[in-house]
């Protein structure tokens, strides 16, 4: 299985990202909060820290949630008004010559919905599945892929942004 193959299979189930070369953004019509999770991995990523905004601070994992990240895995909190709060988890990987960081958002109970087509509003994104369950984007290059699984109990999701870019070392 080559690197991005497996960048996807395990990517959609844990939350991989890798240091994007250019800034991820949605347009301007999406939901704010939208805006606000995608903006938060996408720069935590890129500085390979805690989002510089939105209020994100360094927390410790619960329990099961700390399974097989590595020790170097940094976790953070805030809170949106009128969402709730948000969970983010990023490890960061050298690997066949990418560097890869692996990020995830999770809303676990939103106190309103949270519209999942809105994370894919970014320019050169394609839909490649959708629905109620799950919905797939990537770029044209495909080094951009954007997953966001809805969860139904608790009523939540779990944001995905993966980036395969070359590694600097």
């Amino acid at each position: 299985m080559g690197l991005r193959a497996a960048v996807l299979a395990v990517g959609t189930a844990v939350g991989w990202l890798a240091a994007p070369a250019m800034a991820f953004e949605l347009a301007a019509d999406a939901d704010p909060a939208v805006r606000e999770i995608v903006s938060a991995c996408s720069d935590a990523v890129a500085n390979t820290a805690v989002p510089a905004t939105g209020g994100w601070q360094k927390s410790q994992p619960s329990g099961a949630d700390s399974i097989g990240d590595p020790p170097d895995t940094l976790y953070a909190q805030t809170a949106i008004d009128g969402v709730g709060p948000l969970y983010l988890r990023l490890t960061t990987e050298v690997s066949n010559g990418s560097r890869v960081s692996h990020c995830s958002v999770s809303v676990i109970d939103p106190q309103r919905p949270l519209p999942v087509a809105d994370f894919g509003k970014a320019d050169g994104l394609v839909a490649t599945s959708g629905g109620d369950v799950q919905s797939v984007w990537f770029s044209t290059d495909n080094k951009v892929i954007v997953t966001v699984i809805p969860r139904t109990d608790p009523d939540g999701l779990l944001f995905l942004l993966d980036v395969v870019a070359d590694a600097v070392l």
